[in-house]
């Protein structure tokens, strides 16, 4: 919608305000004043796009008036009215005071009209080319933080694929023909880790590509009404493994049997997340504390796993995609930000959100609240607790 200009049209003779107005009423917003002061009374409450001031005019002037307008207002239009008695003050004044025009009395109304148009077209030219500044300048700012992102997010990930790839390296020369005895208990080692390290990659190539599925198509969750303390111990079953290497202790808190409407495919691949980076920052003998409830309308779900050092940057960063490293240990404390950034949008593609805190026994806690109720949900996403 093009915007309504206003103009302002002050002069002591009461004919001459009213005569102005007539003439501008059809095209612009118009508001009249009988003296400078009450223009500067006016211009405090109202948003005025030009001014036409006659000059001769008792107390203060109009060229003393529209000096004192200009003082406040850089992009206003002024226009004065003068007799021919003051033409060459007019004349300096509009070369030296930033006065759009002038005219002589009496004033012919078609030459105003035309230079209204003229400055009001140079002003929204200005406008808009001052907005698209803003905008150009904002987008900028905001590609500079995205190949920021970028970069990080490519140098963690360069080093996340280095580390299980040397080790594959590493294996695959040590079982060139020959070189280990025909029954060497390292064999076994070595087989274990290399298919541990390919697992990672697959992991990692799995996680990046789900990624850009997420950037590049609508995501939708597909809820359908699942037992979520079923699914629940069905996904713990797959990481006993992984417990047990760290001779990691597991503590469920189970006792409600919920039926919820949630897309089960969703929740396992948000607790997976949650679970792995559970298990990877516990330290060897730790604790890891996981389970469910129901608060109001919302449904609680927490991991809990007892941390090492306190790292601040990790509880601030950790649900971004690029991660930060150690500069004491060189490790990257949040890796390449995947688990966690994965878990992030699907937790608020259900409409819920996602937290992580430190408690006073060191145990990181992370907690998901999501929606049961209709009313809860984001757009049309959501749980909805079906008893």
């Amino acid at each position: 919608m093009t915007e309504v200009f206003t103009i302002l049209c002050v002069d002591d003779e009461s004919e001459n305000v009213s005569m102005m107005m007539r003439i501008l009423k059809d095209n612009y917003s118009v508001l009249g004043a009988h003296s400078a002061i009450e223009g500067l009374e006016i211009l405090k409450t109202n948003k005025i796009h030009a001014i036409i001031s006659d000059q001769r005019m008792p107390g203060m002037t109009g060229l003393e008036f529209l000096h004192e307008v200009r003082k406040t207002d850089e992009q206003i239009i002024l226009i004065i009215l003068t007799a021919y008695a003051d033409l060459s003050m007019v004349i300096e004044a509009v070369n030296h005071e930033r006065i759009q025009g002038y005219f002589q009395k009496p004033m012919q109304a078609g030459e105003l009209l035309t230079l209204l148009k003229r400055e009001f077209a140079r002003l929204r030219l200005e406008q808009e080319n001052k907005l698209l500044l803003q905008q150009t300048q904002s987008l900028n700012e905001e590609l500079k933080k995205l190949n920021c992102l970028k970069s990080d997010f490519l140098r963690i990930l360069s080093h996340e694929i280095r580390t299980p790839l040397t080790a594959l390296v590493g294996c695959l020369d040590f079982l060139k023909p020959g070189k280990l005895p025909g029954n060497s208990g390292e064999y076994e080692t070595l087989w274990n880790l290399a298919r541990n390290s390919t697992n990672d990659l697959h992991a990692l190539l799995v996680d990046v590509l789900f990624l850009l599925e997420l950037e590049n198509l609508e995501f939708k969750v597909k809820p359908q009404a699942i037992a979520i303390r079923k699914l629940m111990k069905l996904m713990l079953k797959k990481f006993q493994a992984k417990l047990e290497d760290k001779s990691l202790h597991l503590e469920e808190d189970f006792a409600s049997d919920l039926k919820v409407q949630v897309d089960p495919d969703v929740l396992t691949r948000i607790m997976n997340k949650l679970l792995d980076n559970a298990v990877e920052f516990s330290p060897q003998g730790g604790v890891i504390k996981t389970g469910f409830c129901l608060d109001g309308e919302t449904l609680r779900i927490w991991v809990m796993n007892s941390g090492g050092k306190c790292y601040p940057e990790f509880h601030e960063n950790v649900f971004q995609m690029a991660g930060k490293s150690n500069s004491l240990s060189g490790r990257s404390i949040i890796g390449t930000g995947i688990n966690l950034a994965i878990a992030k949008i699907l937790v608020e593609a259900h409409g819920g959100t996602i937290n992580l805190n430190r408690s006073v026994d060191a145990m990181d806690t992370v907690l998901l609240k999501l929606p049961l109720s209709a009313e809860g949900r984001a757009g049309k996403h959501g749980l909805t607790l079906t008893n």
